[in-house]
C-alpha cells in the first residue's frame, strides 16, 4: 500500500498542501477528483518523486521509502499530455522506454494488438492524432508491471471504445494486486472507476471515502451534484 504522512508543500507564501495523511490500499482503484487548484497535481507530482515535500513528511509503497531505488521501480506513470520525443517513431518510443527502465514489458504484445498500435507502429510520434497519441501513453505505462499505477486524467483524448477498455483494463489489473491512483475531474468516471476516493480542498484532505457510500450519505441521486454541495459547504466555512 502507499501511505503518506504529513505531506506539506509550499510554493513561496502559497500552501499546495497541508499537512496530508493519506492511505492507498493495495489492489484498489483510487481517485483524486477535483478542480484545478485542489492540491492533486502537486500531491502525484510528490508521490512521483518529482517535487519534494517539505521536511517532516514520510512516504512509503510497500514499505519502500521514497528515496529508494525499489519504490521508484514498482511505480508506472500516465501523464495528462504523452509530450514525449515527437521526431521518434512510435517503436523506437517504446525501446527507448524499456532500455530505460531495464524491466520486462509484460504487457507489450497484448496492448500493442487490443489497441491498435501495430497501424502507426513505424510512425513519428509527433505525426500521431491525439487519440493515437493517448493509446502510446497507455502502452509505455501499462506495459511493465508495478505495484502503483499513477494516471493523470487518463481516459482524456480517448474515444468511447478505448476508453472503456482502459477502464475494464484498469479494474483488471486491480484484480491482479496492482494498485490504480488516477486523477478525473469527470465525477462519473469517478464513480465507475473507484473503489475510494479522497477529497482535496485547498490543499487539505477533507473525506477518504467510497464514491458510491459518499453519494448516497449527502442525499443525492449523482456523485457530481454531491461532491458539487460538499465543496460549496466547504468554501462557505
Amino acid at each position: 500500500m502507499l501511505i503518506l504522512e504529513n505531506v506539506s508543500k509550499n510554493y513561496g507564501s502559497f500552501r499546495a498542501l497541508d499537512g496530508v495523511e493519506l492511505l492507498v490500499p493495495s489492489a484498489s482503484v483510487f481517485a483524486l477528483p477535483g478542480p484545478n487548484g485542489s492540491g492533486k497535481t502537486t500531491l502525484l507530482k510528490i508521490v512521483l518523486g518529482l517535487v519534494k515535500p517539505q521536511r517532516g513528511a514520510r512516504i512509503t509503497l510497500d514499505g519502500q521509502s521514497i528515496e529508494s531505488r525499489e519504490y521508484r521501480s514498482s511505480i508506472v506513470y500516465m501523464p495528462q499530455v504523452p509530450n514525449f520525443m515527437p521526431h521518434l517513431k512510435v517503436k523506437e518510443l517504446i525501446s527507448l522506454v524499456q532500455q530505460l527502465r531495464q524491466q520486462d514489458a509484460v504487457r507489450e504484445e497484448e496492448l500493442i494488438h487490443d489497441l491498435g498500435i501495430g497501424r502507426f507502429w513505424n510512425r513519428r510520434f509527433g505525426d500521431l492524432s491525439g487519440g493515437m497519441k493517448q493509446k502510446v501513453n497507455i502502452l509505455q505505462a501499462l506495459m511493465f508491471d508495478f505495484s502503483l499505477a499513477v494516471l493523470d486524467e487518463p481516459t482524456a483524448s480517448l474515444d468511447p471504445g478505448v476508453a472503456y477498455y482502459l477502464k475494464s483494463l484498469i479494474h483488471r489489473l486491480a484484480d491482479e494486486e496492482k494498485t490504480i491512483l488516477f486523477t478525473s475531474h469527470i465525477m462519473s468516471e469517478v464513480q465507475e472507476m473507484a473503489d475510494v476516493m479522497a477529497l482535496l480542498v485547498n490543499g487539505k484532505l477533507l473525506l477518504t471515502e467510497s464514491p458510491d457510500k459518499f453519494t448516497r450519505s449527502s442525499g443525492c441521486d449523482t456523485l457530481e451534484k454531491a461532491v458539487l454541495e460538499y465543496w460549496k459547504d466547504c468554501h462557505a466555512n
